[in-house]
């Protein structure tokens, strides 16, 4: 992992060293580790959890199940997931609780789903759609929903042509009828007032980026990973 090296007010070397040994990082819909690869958690390990291809018919609680395999339940942890990476760590947490589960440019339970999603849970055109045509599109509502510089729009490219459609398009159906009505117990969330695919207008989060949209977690690296610390910090303090 990429070393980030900002003037962060909470700087990782006053936590308690090595009290959380794994900081578990679930990726957004389609993406990999490049997403975390300007975030540094040191002394900390930063572990990826690498999506997997769905079984046929699989529900959301047993993929969850399956990708819980790599995490170690005898070390303390914090999860931290953007996008439908965050819907993948609240449900992990149902059933194997971290210390700290924190969540960027997610929702937290139905209530927060924007209402375009009720339209595509009645007709689900994203089940029909080529895969190629799925990755165009997710390339043309990058475009839309955050300006990139060079390096972040390689980044992008790189994230789109490694994703596998199988993933996205099974992805995409459980975000739509992910039908959660509670979220976890000290679940911190992390928002951009500009984010589109879901908006804040229907969302409570703890922290809000001004000017941050959904791919926010690429392009303000410098605020979110300073907020990032601190709750990790807050939690080894509470914790000494």
């Amino acid at each position: 992992m990429s070393v980030y090296r900002g003037d962060c007010p909470c700087s990782a070397t006053n936590f308690t060293a090595n009290r959380y040994r794994l900081i578990y990082l679930f990726p957004g819909l389609g993406a990999s580790e490049k997403l975390f690869r300007a975030y540094d958690f040191s002394p900390y390990e930063g572990k990826v959890i690498s999506f997997l291809v769905p079984e046929k018919n699989e529900t959301l609680e047993h993929y969850c199940k399956r990708m819980a395999a790599a995490i170690d339940e005898s070390k303390e942890r914090i999860y931290i997931g953007v996008s439908f990476g965050g819907i993948v760590a609240q449900e992990i947490a149902r059933f194997l609780p971290p210390n700290k589960i924190i969540i960027v440019s997610s929702i937290k339970h139905r209530r927060e789903k924007p209402r375009y999603f009720s339209w595509l849970r009645r007709i689900p055109v994203h089940r029909i759609l080529p895969a190629g045509l799925i990755k165009d599109f997710g390339v043309m509502v990058s475009g839309l929903v955050a300006k990139k510089s060079p390096s972040e729009k390689k980044l992008f490219r790189e994230l789109v042509r490694d994703a596998d459609t199988r993933i996205i398009k099974w992805g995409i159906d459980q975000v739509i009828r992910w039908d959660q009505n509670i979220s976890p117990n000290g679940l911190v969330h992390i928002h951009g007032d500009r984010d589109i695919v879901f908006p804040i207008r229907r969302i409570k989060p703890d922290f809000i980026i001004h000017g941050g949209k959904h791919f926010m977690i690429m392009r303000e690296v410098k605020e979110i990973q300073s907020l990032l610390l601190k709750q990790i910090h807050a939690v080894s303090q509470t914790n000494q």
